[in-house]
C-alpha cells in the first residue's frame, strides 16, 4: 500500500512551494492579504503620525496654533484617541475577519495539491483524509522494504506538519507467525505505551488503528544449503567439557572447573574472554547432560591415544593439555566428548540427534533460503531479513529476535584474503561450502562489531602415529620452534602464523611417517644431516647446531627448550636422514576461521560502541567465541557453537520472540 518505485525520502514539510498554479497563487495571496495587513498596521500607523507632524512643523503651523492658545493636549489628544479606535479595529479585523479567510486559503491549497499524485510522491506521503497522510521516512532500495512511517496531520496555520504516530516496516513479505502478504499492516512504535509491541496495526486509512492480539511464538530455521547441519556435521562431533561431568566420573577422571578454566585461560593467545570462558567452565556439565538429554549417544571408554578415537570410545585428550606449557598451567584432563560413531562421523550423529529435536518441538524450517542482508530500524533495531529463495528476493519479519548462525567465512576466499592472509595459503579450506561470511557480513552490515577476523586454526595432523613426533619439526632457520608432541592444532598454528607458512619434519630410520601416507611429502634424503641441510638450503651449521643440541640432552631424557614428554623423546640419530614438507600451501592442512561478530555472553550481538543491538544475536562461527588462535583443543568449537547458541536462543525467546 505503500510505492515501491518511490525516490527515497525527501526533506521539508512545505507542501506548497514550487506547486501552485497562478490561480491558487492569487486566491491564496486574496485570502491571506487581510491577515498580511495587520502585520503591516502598526508600522504604517507609525510613519503615517510621523509624516503628519512633519507636514505641521515644516510650514510652522504647530506654533500658530501653540501661539494662538491651543495648549499641546490638545494637539496630541486626537492622535490618541485615533490610535485607540485603529486598534481595537485592527485586532478585531485580525481575529473575526482575516483569520477565517487565511485558513480558508491554506485548505483550500491543501486540498488541492493532495490531489497531486507528484507532490505526495516527493514528499513521501500518500493520500489520506482531510489534512491526514501517511510518510514514509526511510525505504531500502536493495531490499525493496519501506522500514519507517509516519501519520502526519497539515497544520491550520502555515505550512508545517505533525506527526500523530509512528510505524515501522509497512511492508513485509512475510513473517516468522503470521505472513503479511498482502496485508496493511505495520508494528506500533509508541514509546510511551509498555504494551505497543504486544499488537500488530492495521492501517487502512492513515488514522484508522485497529489492534490485534498476537498469536503463540514460532520459530523458523532457514538454511541456504538442501541439508541442514552445517559444518558441524562434517566435524568429529567432540564437544570439550570438564569440570566433572558424567561421563568424567563414571571413568574415575579427577577434574575441576578451576582447572578447566586456567588451562582455556591460559593455554591460548592473550586476552581472551574471560567471562564466556568462566560461564562455559562452570556450566559444562550440565551442558553435557543437556547434550545427552537431546539424544547424543556416549560411551563410558576411555581413549589414551591423541586422535579423534576410532573404536568407539567416548572420552580422550583432545588437546594441548599434557604437552608443555599447558601441563604446568592447568592439571591435564581428558575433556575431549565424541559422540559414538563409526571413524570421524560424530558431528553427523550429534546433529542429527539436535535436528531431531528441534523436529520435534515444531520448529519450521526451510532449507535452500539464503539470507542476504538485516532489515534494521532507524533506531538500529534488528527487524527481519531479506532473503533469497529460488533466485526471488523475499522478506522475513522477525518479531523479537535473529539468531545468526550461519558458520565462518573459510569458502569466501575474498574474504580470507582481506582478514586472514595466513589461513588464505593453507591448502584445504576446511569446513561446510555453506561457510561464505554471510551472517557475518550482515551483522557488520548492520551496525555489529567484529572481533579476531584474522584468526581461525591451520591443522598439521602428523599424528597417528605418535611414533612419528620423536622427530623434530624446524622452521627455514633450521631452528626449533616447539614441542613437536603438542596438540596439532598448536603446531598448524605456530608454521602458519608465525613460520611465514613454511617447516620441515626431520626424521631418521626409527620414526618416519608410514609410507601409505599423503599428507605430508618427503623433500630430501642423505645420509648425513649436514647434507641433508645443503639440500633443504638452510643455513650452513645451523640444522647440524639443532640437532646436536637436541641430542645431547635428549639422551639424557631432556629437552631445555621445549620439554618434549620423555615418551616421545630421544635422539634423532640413524640414517636415512629424511625431511618432509610441512608447508602449509604444499601439504594436507586443513583451515578454518574464528572471527566474527562480538557477543556478549548471551550471544547479544555488540556494536562497534559496545551496546548491544536490539534483537540481534549470533552463536558459532558467525561469533568470535571461545576458539581462537591458537586453537588449543578440539572441541572447542563444537562446544562453544552448542552452549553459547542454546543461551542466543534462550536470550531471543526471552525478549518473547520468534527467532529467525
Amino acid at each position: 500500500f505503500l510505492d515501491e518505485n518511490c525516490d527515497g525520502v525527501q526533506d521539508g514539510d512545505d507542501l506548497y512551494e514550487n506547486h501552485a498554479t497562478l490561480k491558487q497563487s492569487l486566491l491564496y495571496l486574496v485570502a491571506v492579504l487581510p491577515q498580511k495587513t495587520f502585520i503591516a498596521f502598526p508600522a504604517v500607523c507609525l510613519m503615517g503620525a510621523l509624516f503628519g507632524m512633519l507636514g505641521l512643523s515644516r510650514h510652522n503651523e504647530l506654533v500658530a496654533m501653540y501661539s494662538a492658545g491651543a495648549g499641546l493636549r490638545w494637539i496630541i489628544r486626537p492622535t490618541l484617541v485615533l490610535s485607540i479606535i485603529l486598534g481595537f479595529g485592527a485586532f478585531y479585523w485580525n481575529e473575526m475577519v482575516a483569520a477565517p479567510l487565511s485558513l480558508w486559503g491554506e485548505r483550500m491549497m491543501n486540498s488541492d495539491i493532495k490531489k497531486k499524485t507528484g507532490v505526495l510522491k516527493e514528499y513521501g506521503l500518500l493520500r489520506g483524509k482531510g489534512n491526514r497522510f501517511i510518510r514514509y521516512q526511510s525505504f531500502d532500495r536493495k531490499a525493496r522494504v519501506i522500514l519507517d512511517i509516519e501519520v502526519r496531520e497539515m497544520q491550520p496555520h502555515g505550512s508545517g506538519t505533525r506527526r500523530l504516530i509512528r510505524a515501522d516496516l509497512a511492508r513485509w513479505d512475510e513473517e516468522t507467525v503470521n505472513p503479511l502478504t498482502g496485508e496493511k499492516g505495520a508494528w506500533l512504535l509508541d514509546p510511551t505505551d509498555p504494551n505497543s509491541e504486544n499488537y500488530i496495526i492495521d492501517i487502512n486509512d492513515a488514522w484508522d488503528i485497529t489492534p490485534r492480539p498476537i498469536e503463540e511464538d514460532e520459530v523458523l530455521l532457514i538454511e541456504a544449503l538442501p541439508r541442514f547441519g552445517g559444518s558441524s556435521a562434517m566435524s568429529a562431533g567432540v564437544v570439550y567439557a570438564g569440570g566433572g561431568t558424567a561421563l568424567q566420573r563414571a571413568l574415575g577422571v579427577e577434574d575441576s572447573v578451576e582447572q578447566m578454566f586456567r588451562f582455556i585461560a591460559g593455554a591460548g593467545g592473550k586476552h581472551p574472554p574471560l567471562e564466556k570462558i568462566r560461564l562455559y567452565c562452570e556450566q559444562s556439565s550440565a551442558h553435557f547432560d543437556w547434550l545427552v538429554a537431546q539424544g547424543v549417544p556416549y560411551r563410558e571408554e576411555l581413549a589414551l591415544a591423541m586422535t579423534v578415537p576410532m573404536a568407539g570410545e567416548s572420552l580422550y585428550f583432545s588437546g594441548c593439555e599434557l604437552a608443555w606449557p599447558a601441563r604446568e598451567l592447568a592439571t591435564p584432563a581428558p575433556r575431549g566428548h565424541v559422540p559414538v560413531a563409526a571413524g570421524m562421523t560424530g558431528g553427523r550423529v550429534l546433529m542429527e540427534a539436535l535436528l531431531a529435536q528441534v523436529t520435534a518441538l515444531g520448529v519450521v524450517m526451510r532449507s535452500g533460503v539464503e539470507g542476504r542482508r538485516l532489515v534494521v530500524a532507524n533506531d538500529g533495531r534488528a527487524l527481519g531479513m531479506q532473503v533469497s529463495v529460488a533466485g526471488e528476493s523475499r522478506t522475513i519479519r522477525a518479531r523479537r529476535g535473529i539468531v545468526l548462525a550461519s558458520g565462518g567465512f573459510i569458502h569466501n576466499r575474498e574474504m580470507v584474503r582481506n582478514y586472514a592472509p595466513e589461513l588464505y595459503d593453507c591448502a584445504v579450506p576446511w569446513g561446510n561450502m555453506g561457510d561464505q561470511g554471510m551472517g557475518i557480513n550482515m551483522g557488520i552490515g548492520a551496525g555489529a562489531a567484529a572481533l579476531r577476523m584474522h584468526q581461525g586454526f591451520a591443522i598439521v595432523p602428523l599424528y597417528p602415529p605418535e611414533s612419528v613426533l620423536a622427530g623434530i619439526v624446524v622452521n627455514a632457520s633450521g631452528q626449533r620452534f616447539i614441542a613437536e608432541d603438542t596438540y596439532y592444532g598448536m603446531l598448524g598454528d605456530a608454521i602458519a602464523y608465525h613460520q611465514q607458512g613454511r617447516a620441515w619434519l626431520l626424521t631418521d630410520h626409527g620414526n618416519e611417517l608410514p609410507a601409505w601416507q599423503d599428507n605430508f611429502l618427503p623433500v630430501a634424503q642423505a645420509n648425513t644431516i649436514g647434507d641433508l641441510a645443503d639440500q633443504l638450503g638452510f643455513p650452513k651449521g645451523a640444522l647440524q647446531n639443532t640437532v646436536a643440541y637436541y641430542n645431547r640432552y635428549a639422551g639424557n631424557g631432556e629437552d631445555p627448550l621445549f620439554h618434549k614428554r620423555a615418551a616421545l623423546l630421544r635422539p634423532v640419530q640413524g640414517p636415512p636422514y629424511r625431511a618432509w614438507d610441512l608447508a602449509v600451501d604444499k601439504s594436507f592442512v586443513p583451515a578454518h576461521t574464528f572471527g566474527g561478530l562480538h557477543t556478549g555472553p548471551d550471544g547479544e550481538v555488540i556494536n562497534s560502541f559496545g551496546e548491544p543491538i536490539a534483537g540481534l544475536f549470533a552463536a558459532g562461527r558467525t561469533s568470535a567465541g571461545l576458539p581462537g588462535a591458537p586453537y588449543i583443543a578440539s572441541g572447542l568449537s563444537v562446544g562453544d557453537a552448542t552452549f553459547f547458541g542454546r543461551r542466543a536462543g534462550l536470550a531471543a525467546a526471552g525478549q518473547g520472540g520468534a527467532a529467525v
